[in-house]
């Protein structure tokens, strides 16, 4: 696997194997945790399932002209955004696609879903919210 490489704030490097734009329950210009709390946070907590449901992973389709040279060196990639269900600790992180943090990630990610925390939460939360 490939070294993770990555920052949290934007810097000017196409290199970078992720951006976390926030994590943690953060004021606006506190800096973001790292993102080995992130990953320690999907080990430890619950995904929150209305982010869950609208999906935690996306495709990056930038607007060019609004971006910096490392944000378009992420366009077709991936954002993770979303919350947890027992604490609130918002992310929202670009990661390049095939990078070694993406399938750390989708992994950690799959995993949380399954637990019967989440089956939990999303019963507490009623499925016919998320379902209509």
């Amino acid at each position: 696997m490939s070294k993770i490489t990555g920052v949290a704030v934007a810097e000017i490097n196409p290199e970078l194997d992720f951006i976390i734009l926030s994590n943690g329950a953060k004021w606006k210009f506190d800096k973001p945790d790292s993102i080995d709390c992130f990953i320690d946070n999907l080990a430890k907590y619950t995904l929150d399932p209305y982010f869950a449901i609208n999906g935690i992973k996306s495709k990056l389709d930038l607007i060019i002209e609004k971006c910096t040279a490392t944000q378009i060196s992420f366009d077709g990639h991936y954002c993770y955004s979303g919350n947890f269900f027992d604490v609130s600790s918002i992310f929202r992180i670009w990661v390049k696609r095939g990078s070694a943090l993406e399938i750390q990630l989708d992994k950690l990610i799959t995993e949380n879903l399954k637990t019967p925390a989440y089956q939990d939460a999303l019963s507490e939360h009623g499925k016919e919210k998320y379902f209509k």
